[in-house]
């Protein structure tokens, strides 16, 4: 693995801590929570993640209040650029505080405009803190959240991807923490039904060598667009998160500024 001192990780929703859990338990990074996981529900999740965080040492260190889902969800739909830069600005000052040397949090997948934007605030941190200070390179990883791990042997396979394995004990604390997580158990149960016991035995990470870049999937349109168009013809949105309206003017802003 990618040698380091000291670990700072950065998610778009409280939860996305389950899919790096051996991670934490290994490495204990300082963790900031971007959302309260509220969403429709209106109900934050963030002490469940605290509680998560506590039990493997590590601690969240949020230098502000995690915001709503529907507030996040504004300032994108209102290109709301300042507010999402204070972000950014706030976690950019903490990382060259604290002397990071490695950040790692949500993948770039076209999943959910949060989990976006999460990992354009991370890559634009990591730009700006390594540009302000060339002798102390920040490393940069990602792991999906709307995936699974791919099965593949106890040895990294490159130098940009690499793997943790849980044992069964890792793996039954792992279990028993999202059991713990009320919000989160139907999205397990029915992601091991999916993929199987064994994919949640295997964290994937991936370092992040293209820091500029803003969309990655192969169709026309993300899949957050997609879904958000739908809801909007069923009249439960009144508006949607489109990418080249709302997601891509922020991204090219964060990359920019």
């Amino acid at each position: 693995m990618v040698p380091f001192k000291k670990s700072l990780l950065i998610i778009g929703h409280p939860g996305h801590e389950l899919r790096a859990f051996k991670f934490i338990k290994d490495h204990k990074p300082d963790v900031v929570i971007i959302t309260d996981g509220s969403g429709s529900q209106h109900s934050s999740r963030i002490a469940n993640s605290i509680k998560i965080l506590d039990s493997l040492g590590s601690r969240c260190i949020n230098s502000f209040n995690p915001f709503t889902d529907k507030e996040i969800y504004d300032f994108i739909l209102n290109e709301n650029i300042p507010a999402i830069e204070k972000i950014r600005d706030i976690i950019l000052n903490e990382v060259l505080a604290q002397g990071y040397d490695l950040l790692i949090g949500d993948a770039l997948e076209g999943f959910n405009p949060t989990h976006d934007l999460c990992r354009y605030i991370i890559n634009s941190v990591v730009k700006k803190a390594n540009l302000e200070n060339r002798d102390h390179a920040i490393k940069n990883i990602s792991y999906k959240l709307d995936s699974v791990s791919s099965i593949k042997s106890n040895l990294i396979s490159d130098e940009s991807v690499f793997n943790f394995f849980l044992s069964e004990k890792e793996f039954n604390e792992k279990y028993t923490a999202a059991l713990n997580y009320p919000e989160l158990q139907f999205e397990l149960d029915k992601a091991i039904q999916l993929y199987g016991k064994d994919a949640f035995m295997n964290e994937e990470y991936e370092v992040v060598e293209d820091i500029e870049m803003i969309s990655n999937w192969s169709t026309p349109y993300p899949f957050y667009e997609n879904y958000g168009k739908e809801k909007v013809r069923d009249g439960v949105y009144q508006q949607s998160i489109e990418f080249e309206k709302h997601m891509k003017p922020i991204a090219m802003a964060l990359i920019n500024t």
